[in-house]
């Protein structure tokens, strides 16, 4: 065929010719209104004369659908515990690598994805640097010189969160997992309207009996089961994250792609559960429960610690007893013998959990913050100080003040933060307590910014030591 020649009518399927290609194309780029081109397409005879196959907007974008890759079909698979060889547990989900290229893949994002690495600096001379998005982070950067040259990275963003679905007909549950890129701008991912999070995985729920179990061993059939229906999960990556796959981008290029675990949301019960960390201890640092509140540093918990912790558990004793009283010491949980995550590459669980707002946040430092204060002043000096605010736009009164409310929310608590200060001011609370208020009020807030700048220091650091030597 030369290249006079016209193109077959299927280059442009599921449209039916370049003419109807070409007006889908136009619709979309300049943001045509959804009514203003169903009074065109309403005017007699212009779909006849155009050749196109849509009649009116919701046939357009059922053909701008068809073009977005799936997600990949649902799978049903059965899971069995040796204590309870007549219980199935029902784990559904989806080809996790087939997931990944349908939004590597998808047209819409095509202009929006970021295949590399980039520093982005405030001054000339480039020392205050800025992190905004997740390329833009040193983690990235080190990940990519392990790689071979020419490839790439899909960092995977993984959340979980049990869901109460109802307190009726059994209290149902559903315990969904989502999936979304890196590559893709935080501004897209968070529109639900750009469908670039995918439901990855429902996991099971089911109860289990809890008189085939002692008392002290009934966390541990969950935390397996959790761990387990993960590892099937996530066992594609274990060769496709070493070895990388060749995926094809929205606008037809075909890359090397290394899919690899870079950040779990979760809240924090759930962080303890992905990172096998004792209940009510950090995720993040080896620190015990009896000393969160130390000013001290403590060493960082990594892949290898935790994994060092279970072997060593394992080969000195000889009872499950004994490893959960073994691991519990070691401040590592003492339920689970393997985790979903010990042979993904290129992946530090405890370095990818991220903070959670809500519950560390506003559910925890806040809410620690406002109980010192009633402290400090007295449940009913600082309710009348509450009522007294005059109404303000944007900001909650509490016209009965806060000492009552029982259950309170994560909106109620960020109206809490909005006031706090402001009703402390001129009170009998000393001159440094009102000073620490304010600085911590301004770290919750500092914390929550979109776009954060430091000064740059020397890769060889021991955070860039300790990414450099993954594995």
């Amino acid at each position: 065929m030369d290249g006079s020649s016209p193109l077959p009518d299927t280059a442009f399927a599921p449209f039916a010719s370049e003419m109807d290609w070409r007006i889908a194309e136009w619709v979309v780029k300049d943001g045509i209104g959804h009514k203003s081109l169903d009074r065109l397409l309403s005017i007699p005879g212009v779909t006849d004369k155009l050749g196109l196959s849509y009649t009116n907007i919701a046939g357009l974008h059922k053909k701008i659908d068809a073009l977005r890759p799936r997600a990949g079909e649902w799978k049903v698979k059965k899971l069995r515990f040796k204590d309870q060889p007549d219980d199935d547990f029902i784990l559904c989900h989806r080809d996790i690598l087939e997931c990944v290229q349908s939004l590597w893949g998808d047209p819409a994002l095509a202009d929006h994805l970021v295949y590399k690495p980039k520093k982005i600096f405030q001054d000339k001379e480039k020392k205050k640097r800025v992190y905004s998005e997740m390329w833009e982070g040193k983690w990235w950067q080190f990940t990519q010189k392990l790689l071979p040259e020419g490839a790439t990275i899909a960092p995977l963003i993984i959340a979980t969160d049990k869901t109460q679905l109802t307190q009726f007909s059994g209290s149902k549950q559903a315990y969904p997992v989502y999936l979304t890129l890196g590559n893709i701008p935080k501004a897209l991912r968070r529109k639900p309207s750009q469908q670039a999070c995918i439901l990855l995985a429902y996991l099971p729920v089911d109860k289990m009996a809890k008189d085939v179990l002692p008392k002290r061993e009934l966390s541990s059939p969950y935390q397996r089961l959790f761990h387990e229906a993960m590892r099937i999960i996530f066992s594609p990556l274990q060769e496709a994250g070493r070895l990388g796959v060749e995926l094809a981008s929205g606008d037809g290029t075909v890359r090397l792609v290394h899919p690899i675990l870079a950040s779990y949301v979760a809240d924090f019960p759930e962080q303890c559960l992905v990172t096998c960390s004792k209940y009510e201890t950090c995720p993040k640092c080896q620190v015990t429960a009896a000393n969160l509140s130390s000013p001290d540093r403590f060493p960082k918990r990594t892949k290898e610690w935790t994994l060092e912790v279970m072997a060593e558990a394992r080969s000195s004793t000889s009872s499950s007893s004994q490893y959960f009283a073994f691991c519990m010491e070691k401040e590592v949980s003492g339920y689970v013998y393997r985790p979903f995550w010990d042979d993904l590459p290129f992946t530090d669980i405890h370095f990818s959990i991220t903070p959670d707002v809500l519950h560390q946040l506003y559910q925890g430092v806040l809410k620690h913050l406002i109980s010192w204060c009633q402290d400090i002043l007295g449940n009913q000096e600082l309710d009348r100080r509450i009522r007294c605010l005059p109404p303000s736009y944007g900001v909650r009164h509490f016209k009965n003040g806060i000492s009552a409310l029982s259950q309170i929310s994560g909106s109620e608590r960020k109206n809490m933060g909005k006031i706090l200060l402001g009703c402390l001011v001129g009170s009998d609370m000393p001159r440094n307590a009102l000073t620490a208020v304010r600085a911590i009020l301004d770290f919750i807030y500092l914390a929550q910014y979109t776009t954060h700048d430091c000064y740059d220091y020397n890769p060889r650091s021991s955070v860039g030591a300790s990414l450099g030597d993954w594995t």
